[in-house]
């Protein structure tokens, strides 16, 4: 094989994925921006439900922290409730877009008045002590491109086997199945309830999002 100069090399290699990038753009996050918007729209109003949960949970349970802390750890509480309650909507045959998005929007308002006041909190502990400019653009930067992958197609094993094929077919039937040909049916972790969610809400961009 011909040596190649460290230089060249790697511009190669940039320009190789300059050009990938160039072309997942064009395919995937940008035809179709109308329909991405509305699960944007959708993806919000399940992390606002989520968030709203979370900070009922967090004030019941009386924890303490910074109001970034208790934004963190209250939207991790409440995607942990949107999975157990995926759960027991299971059991009772719930798994449709009519319970699943009223529960969502219950959820929400429970919590509202306590997303209010966190944001508040989080709004006046920004004005006292602003964020360390390297931690929240590396936090900005990993957001982002978990956001720009969310648009690409399902083409992940994992994925294609039974991340959203036991959703699927759970929502063919609105609670749950068994499936013996799926050996990963036999233990259901919560975030295949996420998966769930999100294809019930709108599709699998929001499961993606999630």
């Amino acid at each position: 094989m011909l040596s190649i100069r460290p230089a060249l090399k790697n511009s190669l290699a940039l320009a190789c994925l300059a050009a990938f990038s160039a072309t997942y753009f064009v395919h995937f996050p940008i035809p179709g921006f109308a329909s991405k918007s509305i699960a944007l729209c959708e993806l919000g109003l399940t992390a606002a439900a989520a968030l709203g949960a979370g900070c009922w949970i967090f004030s019941s349970l009386k924890l303490h922290g910074t109001p970034f802390e208790k934004m963190v750890i209250a939207l991790a509480l409440g995607w942990g409730a949107l999975s157990s309650l995926m759960v027991a909507l299971g059991v009772v045959g719930g798994w449709t877009a009519a319970i699943v998005r009223t529960a969502l929007a219950v959820l929400f308002l429970v919590g509202l008045p306590q997303i209010r006041a966190l944001m508040k909190e989080v709004r006046e502990e920004s004005s006292h002590a602003p964020l360390e400019f390297w931690p929240c653009l590396g936090l900005a930067f990993a957001i982002g491109l978990g956001f720009v992958l969310a648009w690409a197609p399902i083409t992940y094993y994992d994925s294609l086997v039974y991340h959203y094929s036991l959703p699927a077919l759970y929502l063919q039937s609105h609670h749950w199945v068994g499936a013996p040909h799926f050996i990963y049916s036999a233990f259901p972790q919560t975030v295949e309830m996420l998966w769930t969610l999100g294809l019930l809400v709108g599709g699998d961009a929001v499961s993606n999002l999630i």
